[in-house]
Order: C-alpha cells, then sequence, then structure tokens
C-alpha cells in the first residue's frame, strides 16, 4: 500500500546545508502524504508530493516506484514506464520494481515485455507468498496471449483490432505521437475536452481488466477438508469497484474479451465470500434494512460499508453485461438491463434515505450523489434502448426517462460545481475540471438529452396535430408544436453542456434539429447555425469514432436537407414551417398542403412562448449556457462561439437581433407578414 503529504517543503538557505539525514526525513514525510493523497485516489496531488519527495532523495526506488503508479492511475504512461525503469535502475534487486515496470507493460498491451519484466520480479523474490502472486501474474498474461491467438486462429482477430482501433486508443496513439514530435506530454488532449474524458477512463479501465485477468482458480491443500468439487479462488480485492467506476466516467471504454466474463464470476465469488453482501433474493427496500440491522446489532461500519458497495456494483455490472449481450426484451418479456440497472438505483436511493444521517465519508462513495447519477444514467440509456424495441410504444417507458432526466438536471442544478477547494494553480485547476467534466458536466448534459428524448416521443405519438381540409379530406400530420419546442431545447441544452469534441453532442444537435424542423416556426438562421455547428463538431471527434459514426441516414440529417432544400435561397431571417408527414396511402396534396400549413404557422405565432408557441431560437440557448459555463471557469469554453464560421455568426446576430426587437415589443412577428416569409415544406417520413 501507498501512504502521502499536503504541503510542500521549501529549499534549505545557502548558509546552512541539510544533512543527508533531514533529507530522509523530509523525503519521508512527502512520501507518506503521497501515499495517502494515492488512497484517496487524488493522484494529481499524489504525482506532487512523490516528485517533491524525490528531489530530496532522487535515487529512491520506492518513490520512483510509486510515482510511476501515480502516473499510471493518470493515463500519462511513458511517464509510468520511465519511473518504473528508475526503480529497477535504482534497486536491480528489488522485485517491485519489476512488477511495477510490469503492470505498466500491460497496460501499453507490450505482453511480452509485462512477462519478462514479472519473471525478473520473481527471480528477485525470496518470499513464497509474492513469488506465488507472482507467478499468477504470468500465467494471467500468457492466457490473455494465448486466448487472442486462438482468436485469431479462429478467425476472429477483427474483434481484436476493433478494442485496438477503439476511439480511446486511437486517442492514445495521437498522444504518443505528439510527445515524439517534441510536445510536451499533458498539452493534449486539452482539459475539459471530451478526448480528454474518454483516454483517461481507458487507461483506468485498462488496469481494472489487468487485475481481472488475475483471478483464478486453484485446489485447495488436503488439509482444508473441502468437500469434493470445492476450489479456491484468488485475485485482487476492489476489482469490482475499479472496473463499476471506470465505467462511470464513460461507458464508451467499456468491453470484455475472451474469458474477462468467467473471470468476473469469480471476482464476484471471491469478494462475496469476503464481504457477506446481501444478494438479490430480497428487494431493495429489504436488503438496506437488513443492512440496518446488523447495524443495530453492533456490526461496524468498516464492515457494512463494503458490503454494501458490493450489493449495488454488482446490480450494476450485471446490468452492464446483459446490456451488451442480452437483447433489451427477451422472448419471456422480462427486461434484464433494466431490471439489473433498476435495482442498482432503488438500492442507492433506498441506503441514501436509511442512512441519511450518517456521514459521507463513512457510508462511502457508492452512496454520493455523484454515483447515483451515474447509475440513473445508465438506466436512463438501457430505458431508452428498450423504448426502441418495445411495440406499439410505452408511454411508462418514456415517463420514467423524462423523470431520470429531471432528477439529474435538478440535482446539477443545486450543486453545479464539485464540491471541493477551488482551483488555484495548474495542478488543482486539472484534478477539479477532470472531476467536474465527467461527474457534473456529463451527467447535466445527459439529464437534458433524457428530457428531450422523452417530449420528442410524446410530441410525435401521444400529442400528435391532425392537419385535415375543411372540405373534410385527410391532410399531413405534425408533431406538437408545445412538446417539439421543449423537445428540441432539451436537446440542444444537452449538447451546450458537453465538450465541443464529445459525440454525444453532436447526435443531441441533431436531434434539436429534427424536433425544430418536425414543429416548424423557426428561423433559417438558427437551423443554419445548429447545422454548422454540427458539421464542426463531427470534424474534432471523426478522427476517433469516424465521421460515419453518426450515419448519413440519421433523422437529423434528412430533416435539415430538406429543409434547406425547400428554402433554397431564402433568407437568414425567413421563418419555416414544419415537415409534415402523410399517413401511409395517403396522397399527398399540394393545395391541401397550402390550405392548413398557413393557418397552422399563423396559430404558432400567435400563442404564448409559455404555452409552447411563438418562435423558437435555439442558438440562443446554446449561447447563453456557453456564458454560463465560462462564467463557471470551465477551460476551452470562451473559444467556442469564435470558433464558427464568421459569415454563419454575422447572419444569425441579425436574425437574433430581430427576435429580440420584436420581443421587447411584446409582438409577434404580424401574420400578413411572417406568411410572406413562411418556407412551406412537405415530406413524406
Amino acid at each position: 500500500m501507498f501512504q502521502t503529504s499536503a504541503s510542500a517543503y521549501r529549499g534549505n538557505t545557502a548558509s546552512q546545508k541539510p544533512s543527508s539525514a533531514d533529507n530522509n526525513a523530509r523525503s519521508d514525510a512527502l512520501k507518506s502524504q503521497g501515499n495517502i493523497f494515492f488512497g484517496k485516489q487524488d493522484f494529481q496531488a499524489a504525482l506532487t508530493a512523490y516528485s517533491q519527495a524525490i528531489g530530496f532523495n532522487p535515487r529512491s526506488a520506492a518513490l520512483y516506484s510509486n510515482r510511476s503508479a501515480t502516473y499510471l492511475q493518470l493515463g500519462q504512461l511513458e511517464q509510468a514506464l520511465a519511473d518504473a525503469d528508475k526503480a529497477v535502475q535504482f534497486d536491480p534487486t528489488w522485485s517491485k520494481a519489476y512488477r511495477r515496470r510490469g503492470n505498466v507493460l500491460e497496460v501499453l498491451d507490450r505482453l511480452d515485455e509485462a512477462i519478462d519484466a514479472y519473471w525478473e520480479g520473481r527471480n528477485n523474490e525470496t518470499d513464497q507468498a509474492v513469488k506465488a502472486d507472482l507467478a499468477r501474474m504470468i500465467a494471467a498474461v500468457e492466457r490473455r496471449i494465448e486466448e487472442r491467438a486462438e482468436l485469431k486462429r479462429r478467425g476472429g482477430d477483427d474483434s481484436i483490432m476493433s478494442v485496438n482501433d477503439a476511439p480511446a486508443k486511437l486517442i492514445a496513439r495521437e498522444i504518443d505521437r505528439r510527445i515524439s514530435k517534441g510536445e510536451a506530454p499533458g498539452q493534449w488532449p486539452p482539459l475539459g475536452s471530451a478526448a480528454r474524458r474518454l483516454w483517461t477512463a481507458d487507461m483506468q479501465y485498462t488496469e481494472a481488466l489487468r487485475q481481472l485477468s488475475q483471478f483464478q482458480k486453484h485446489d485447495l491443500p488436503a488439509a482444508a477438508n473441502a468437500p469434493p468439487g470445492a476450489f479456491g479462488i484468488s485475485g485482487p480485492l476492489q476489482t469490482l469497484a475499479d472496473l463499476t467506476s471506470v465505467a462511470m466516467e464513460d461507458f464508451k471504454v467499456v468491453y470484455f474479451g475472451e474469458g474477462d466474463l468467467e473471470k468476473l464470476q469469480l471476482c464476484y465469488m471471491l469478494e462475496q465470500q469476503q464481504r457477506n453482501a446481501i444478494g438479490d433474493n430480497l428487494n431493495p427496500v429489504q436488503a438496506i434494512a437488513e443492512y440496518k440491522k446488523r447495524l443495530d446489532k453492533g456490526t461496524s461500519w468498516d464492515v457494512i460499508r463494503p458490503a454494501l458497495q458490493l450489493s449495488i456494483r454488482a446490480a450494476f455490472m450485471n446490468g452492464i453485461i446483459k446490456d451488451g449481450f442480452l437483447e433489451p426484451r427477451l422472448p419471456n418479456g422480462t427486461t434484464p438491463a433494466v431490471d439489473d440497472f433498476r435495482r442498482a438505483v432503488d438500492l442507492t436511493e433506498e441506503a441514501r434515505r436509511v442512512f441519511n444521517n450518517v456521514p459521507g465519508h463513512i457510508r462511502g462513495r457508492t452512496l454520493e450523489i455523484t454515483f447515483l447519477r451515474g447509475l440513473k444514467i445508465r438506466l436512463g440509456e438501457a430505458l431508452i434502448k428498450l423504448y426502441n424495441h418495445t411495440d406499439p410504444p410505452s408511454l411508462p417507458i418514456i415517463e420514467e426517462i423524462k423523470n431520470i432526466g429531471d432528477y439529474i438536471v435538478s440535482s446539477c442544478n443545486t450543486s453545479p460545481l464539485p464540491e471541493v477547494e477551488p482551483p488555484t494553480n495548474q495542478e488543482t485547476t486539472e484534478r477539479y475540471w477532470d472531476l467536474y467534466v465527467p461527474h457534473w458536466g456529463y451527467p447535466r448534459a445527459m439529464g437534458h438529452i433524457f428530457r428531450g428524448m422523452a417530449y420528442m416521443q410524446l410530441g410525435l405519438h401521444w400529442n400528435r396535430v391532425q392537419l385535415d381540409s375543411r372540405t373534410g379530406k385527410k391532410g399531413p400530420s405534425t408533431g406538437n408544436m408545445g412538446d417539439l419546442r421543449t423537445a428540441a431545447e432539451e436537446y440542444v441544452s444537452g449538447a451546450a453542456w458537453l465538450p465541443d469534441d464529445d459525440v454525444d453532442a453532436t447526435n443531441a444537435l441533431w436531434m434539436a434539429i429534427f424536433c425544430m424542423v418536425r414543429r416548424g416556426a423557426y428561423y433559417l438562421g438558427d437551423l443554419q447555425l445548429l447545422r454548422t455547428m454540427a458539421l464542426h463538431q463531427q470534424g474534432l471527434w471523426g478522427p476517433w469514432f469516424g465521421a460515419d459514426y453518426i450515419p448519413a441516414g440519421h433523422s437529423g440529417k434528412l430533416a435539415s436537407s430538406e429543409a434547406l432544400r425547400q428554402s433554397e435561397g431564402a433568407d437568414p431571417d425567413t421563418i419555416c414551417s414544419p415537415l409534415v408527414e402523410w399517413s401511409e396511402g395517403v396522397e399527398v396534396d399540394q393545395d391541401i398542403l397550402g390550405e392548413v400549413l398557413m393557418p397552422y404557422i399563423g396559430r404558432a405565432l400567435q400563442t404564448p412562448e409559455k404555452d409552447g408557441g411563438g418562435m423558437i431560437m435555439l442558438g440562443k440557448i446554446i449561447r447563453s449556457i456557453w456564458e454560463e459555463r465560462k462564467r463557471l471557469g470551465e477551460p476551452r469554453v470562451g473559444d467556442l462561439w469564435d470558433g464558427l464560421p464568421s459569415r454563419i455568426r454575422v447572419e444569425w446576430e441579425g436574425v437574433w437581433k430581430m427576435y429580440e426587437k420584436e420581443r421587447l415589443e411584446s409582438r409577434q412577428p404580424g401574420l400578413a407578414e411572417s406568411l410572406n416569409k413562411i418556407s412551406l415544406a412537405e415530406r413524406v417520413v
């Protein structure tokens, strides 16, 4: 275990050179501080403490080993390997230095070299327990190599390539390329970017998978008098906690290779043996009541906390696995992933309620609001997948998705920033915003996106508007203007809270465009702004995800193309009508279209905004949120607007001034004037 230091020791005066004993004492104190920070997962602070300690004792293998472990947690792999090499150099007989080097090489996917490092460590070790542990690590890496070879023999190396060419791996290779060209480490990906969040999460997940690979069965000694078929399990505890924590950081990095699920089962069994957690035989309320009974009978929180965390995290991991390997709804009607995610949420909420008066540092991180938000996000995503596989559409699913979005947005509004010391220098700034992006900014965005999805479905399926002719002839239908207005505004809010290189932000922009185009009563210049932003963002994440990650057939892309085609040559201040939908078997009738659309737009322009009517200006919402992010101090936000093409910005600002002028005059555009600007559009969807 590592231990650490908060205050820095200053250099000595020129008149009194410190003794070797003084330097060693200062180094040990800083090392202790670093270990404490490391244990609290405050890796930037640990890095500072270890680096200061090295300044007083520059030939300490232990300090370089600890700093290597810290660099590994921060995803700075080249620095981690360099420090591991230093540890070996300064103490070539210390097995832990070789073990540390092997850890880094595993994460770098240099498996043969990792095995060599572990063998060197084993050959330099006299403690039989440590030698056995290193032997298990060697065997685990050898199995990984064998599993890859087997996949290739079965023609499955496409799956290996898909992992090695995953977005986070491509980002890591770009980092290495930049450093090889002389760029200082840590400059890219920039602070606050989605690329940085993804890369950091992947480094942590790779380390967690390395721990998982060490799990294995072994025979029990004869003296154990075990029943037939019994076996022992070895592997590092806390592996499940590490896997689930990373899944909270960014779900896109989660994958399982050959044999990982079997090892995960061993992990469950070992943790259950050690923790005595309550399983899924009790419902969440009953399970938490049982934990409360244990506390009342004198069991300490040091025992209850890991068991309760295992109950929650095991349900969460079960949801992750089933979400990846099973259909959202099975033939027997069950919804396995949703059920497991919901159980994790219910357990957490009930535990927070029952143990509300217990201090947070005693209850543990699993009961923090940030963890609960992460659980709800995964549940919301699973519900959306379930909804898309449900025919006919299910209103209760939509209501649950909306409720999740409401909760997340409300919790982020109540606590908009991390409750830690504000940044005062480069190190604390990096630590602060690396915490903020995945646990505050991203959840807030997803809450808005969930609400956008719910209102869009309400507007398109349950509250549709039929536009029939006065003659009785069947006309087209369109979405409810109030629901689609809310949906567009929620989607665009979600996009605005995310980094501009986040693929989820781009998808949210296209969905906002779809909703505004289906609703109508928007300025052409506003549509052009959002479309330009979406295309610009695609260029930022495209090198990692591929330009077709959001396909050309995306509903938002199709809707925007059709709207622009229908308004070709029109001015930015053109007011656009909705793209409507004709029922199957009903012939498109231009006369009916002309008859019903003009009154519809007239009603939209005359209906107060509070009732879902009026013009929508999504660009205004984006700029307002960008200003709020800038006020909070978030890095890089100040350049977002200026990074867009000047023509688009100028045209949109002209439309915005007109919109604001009309609002200040407390009137919507005159109906006759508006109808002259309307671009009629129809499309069979």
